[in-house]
């Protein structure tokens, strides 16, 4: 049976619609679904709050890393002791000592300074006459030399010896001896040291010592 054309076009127009609504839904479907499978798919686990972080070095450990600064020269050391003008000594003669023909007598050497100052060996020591010239020098005794450091105030001294004993056929000695001369060690400037001695077999003279004994 023949179908009017009116008709035709309304139940082609209805079809349509009827698919469109049909596809719209399974979009809306396809939607939904893709969105719950996307809300329930699990997020990836947080890094946990207790997991330890790596512990930084330690005070002492970044300390004792560090190269150790060198020490500083030390601003108190001493400076070198320079050897005893002749003008920084008073010479002196201490005690005569008598023995079984001898004399001894230590000769002294004071340091008038506010400095320190050294000594070192034999002074020189020549006998005086009563005109004041000299008679003989003094032999050297060998012995153990040192240095010897004098604070301000400080002394050394070296052992004299003459003897009283006339040598050979000799009855009597000479007249004694009233001074020395003598000469500090590493100078050329002398002084003259008022003590009497016999001068029977000249003089002879010890290395200084700290003090003022000779030995």
């Amino acid at each position: 049976m023949s179908r009017r054309p009116g008709a035709l076009l309304l139940a082609t127009a209805s079809g349509a619609l009827g698919a469109l609504t049909a596809l719209t839904a399974c979009s809306g479907a396809s939607s939904s679904g893709a969105a719950v499978g996307t809300a329930s798919a699990p997020a990836s686990a947080p890094v946990s709050a207790s997991a330890p972080a790596s512990a930084p070095a330690s005070v002492s450990e970044q300390t004792s890393a560090a190269p150790s600064a060198p020490a500083p020269a030390s601003s108190t050391a001493p400076p070198s002791v320079r050897p005893c003008d002749a003008a920084a000594l008073r010479l002196t003669a201490g005690r005569v000592d008598a023995g079984a023909g001898q004399r001894y007598v230590a000769v002294i050497l004071t340091n008038t300074t506010t400095v320190a100052c050294t000594v070192r060996g034999y002074p020189g020591v020549a006998a005086l006459d009563a005109a004041g010239r000299q008679v003989t020098q003094a032999r050297r005794v060998a012995g153990p030399s040192a240095t010897v450091q004098l604070e301000p105030g400080g002394t050394a001294s070296a052992v004299v010896h003459a003897t009283a004993v006339p040598s050979g056929t000799a009855t009597a000695c000479p007249a004694d001896y009233p001074a020395l001369l003598v000469t500090p060690p590493d100078t050329r400037t002398s002084q003259r040291v008022a003590v009497t001695l016999p001068s029977c077999g000249g003089l002879d003279v010890r290395p200084l010592v700290p003090g003022t004994t000779g030995v």
